[in-house]
């Protein structure tokens, strides 16, 4: 018997986005986890980093090469080594082939 797609209707199909897009993240703020989401317009080698107040890398989410389209990633408030980090304010960085992007967040305890 062949499956066939007769009669199935998508709920909503995403086209490729036409520019590099990072939206804010949400909930803003926080406690303990946040998503981050941005698009990408072609496939591109990016890097999804966070960052504190003062500048120092506190974890990279993301370091691979990622087909065009909408994606979403969640951070649950560790660093590098796995440890949580305290509250405040902190900056997440979107960098690839087709340009930067950064905006802000707050952890709160």
């Amino acid at each position: 018997m062949a499956l066939t797609l007769e009669g199935i209707v998508p709920v909503r199909e995403l086209e490729t986005p036409s520019a590099l897009t990072l939206q804010r993240n949400y909930p803003n703020p926080f406690n303990p986890t946040t998503t981050i989401a941005f698009s990408l317009p072609e496939k591109t080698r990016v890097t999804l980093a966070i960052y504190d107040v003062n500048g120092h890398l506190a974890t990279v989410l993301v370091d691979a090469e990622l087909d065009a389209g909408y994606k979403e990633y969640r951070w649950e408030r560790s660093d590098a080594r796995g440890l949580p980090v305290g509250s405040g304010v902190y900056f997440y960085r979107l960098d690839t082939g087709t340009g930067t992007r950064v905006d802000k967040m707050v952890l709160l305890k």
